[in-house]
């Protein structure tokens, strides 16, 4: 990514995900950087403790920014664009890409670089536009090690409306990972029920972790959107909410400042599910 910004004449400001925040807002502030572009909770859990400081722009990657988040860093920051910097994995390369008219989680195919397909995680068939599927991918340019229907572990559905850009490639739409659904105590549970909770919920970051101790036992660990210390109350104000969308969900609430949620190292990503049974 670095040469290609060179060549479009841009200055970079290369950051691992392990640099000390403090470093990378001073960065922001004395270089005028408007422009970030990294993982989502990665940017979230940076530019929730960033003052002084305007951004524009966000480029994401990992997965989408959620529209509490957008909403919060619009009236934090000015930030007037959200963009994928596009889909890809570490074995088959770039998969997808986003145009201006793509939101979230929403990217066109690299159709002449990978084949994609979303199949039925239970019975390998295709699925229909606008069900959901496991992302299978076989590369069309690895020769010497080929890749051949790869199972990615994210789940999406197509999008069978024409894209307003006039690109001719199919459209998908990512919508987590294949293991964000579980069992628990007897009932199937889908992170993203969750996750709509979190969201919907001011003051909170969208990016729940859930914990699963011995004996079934759930506690949902989410962080506060700004950085600031968990508000009085707020922790069992999300607990009702969850019980509210999801009855016979029991599950213990612990909120969190910015950076509190467990984290890979590599990467930086907030670890979703922690099964300890």
């Amino acid at each position: 990514l670095n040469p290609v910004l060179e060549l479009a004449g841009a200055n970079s400001f290369p950051f691992t995900n392990n640099a000390p925040t403090e470093s990378v807002i001073t960065c922001l502030r004395d270089f005028g950087i408007t422009t970030v572009m990294g993982l989502s909770t990665w940017v979230q859990a940076v530019l929730a403790q960033a003052e002084g400081v305007t951004v524009e722009t966000i480029y994401y990657t990992g997965e989408p920014f959620h529209e509490a988040d957008r909403a919060w860093l619009r009236e934090k920051l000015g930030v007037k664009r959200f963009a994928s910097i596009g889909y890809g994995a570490v074995d088959a390369g770039p998969m997808g890409y986003a145009c201006t008219h793509c939101t979230g989680g929403q990217h066109h195919v690299h159709d002449d670089h990978v084949f994609l397909e979303l199949l039925d995680p239970a019975t390998g068939a295709p699925v229909a536009a606008g069900e959901v599927g496991e992302v299978v991918v076989t590369s069309l340019n690895r020769r010497v090690m080929p890749l051949l229907r790869y199972r990615v572990g994210d789940l999406g559905r197509w999008i069978a409306e024409p894209c307003a850009c006039g690109a001719a490639s199919p459209r998908f739409e990512l919508l987590g990972r294949v293991e964000d659904r579980f069992m628990l105590a007897g009932r199937r549970v889908d992170y993203g029920e969750i996750l709509a909770v979190v969201a919907a919920t001011p003051g909170l970051a969208a990016s729940p972790q859930l914990v699963i101790a011995p004996g079934d036992a759930l506690t949902v660990r989410v962080e506060t959107a700004d950085g600031a210390s968990p508000a009085p109350g707020l922790a069992d104000a999300l607990r009702a909410l969850l019980t509210a969308a999801l009855p016979g969900l029991d599950a213990a609430v612990a909120v969190l400042p910015a950076g509190g949620l467990e984290r890979v190292g590599r990467t930086g990503k907030v670890v979703r599910l922690i099964d300890q049974r």
